[in-house]
């Protein structure tokens, strides 16, 4: 699963072109204590100004990675001067990213739907189907090569892009950027 949301994530940035360095590709084993010390052996190492984004595949190693940033002044949240911000994205939309996310800290997760997963795995399990197509009739979701994908939901409070640092003409001062 980590695997698959790690080459996901790459394979967005290739399509998009995006242009990455990946300075950290450690487990952490879901610990919200190792990642804070991941992250505080290699921002300094390559410079906190070198890191744009930080993404984990799960949210408690994403609030390890911002504990170690808001030592160093960055990510501090609503209403606070920070030295900074680095956009910060986890998985499994657990309460404390949500919380994070809303007091601007994290800058987004995206939500596991345990209930699915348990439902989709319980179906299988007790289905006498077993080739892909079958199974696909019985879970509602594609099973290919012995494999379910159930959709993840978005979860993210980004900046508002319509507050410009340039004079903007007062026909389209009024007018609102769609998120």
């Amino acid at each position: 699963d980590t695997l698959y949301r790690t080459e996901a994530i790459l394979e967005s940035f290739d399509r998009a072109n995006i242009n990455y360095r990946i300075i950290s590709a450690n487990s952490d084993n879901w610990s919200e204590e190792l990642a804070t010390k991941d992250v505080s052996s290699f921002i300094p190492t390559f410079g906190i100004e070198n890191v744009d984004m930080i993404i984990s595949n799960n949210d408690t190693m994403a609030l390890g990675a911002i504990a170690y940033l808001q030592t160093e002044g960055y990510n501090l949240g609503n209403g606070q001067k920070s030295k900074g911000y680095i956009p910060v994205f986890g998985t499994d939309g657990i309460p404390r990213a949500i919380k994070a996310i809303r007091e601007g800290t994290m800058t987004g997760t995206v939500y596991t739907d345990f209930s699915a997963l348990a439902k989709v795995a319980l179906d299988i399990a007790t289905s006498s189907k077993t080739s892909d197509e079958d199974i696909t009739k019985v879970i509602w979701y594609q099973s290919r090569e012995h494999t379910v994908n159930v959709p993840y939901a978005k979860f993210a409070s980004f900046k508002d892009y319509t507050v410009r640092p340039y004079p903007v003409s007062e026909k389209k001062q009024n007018r609102k950027i769609k998120e």
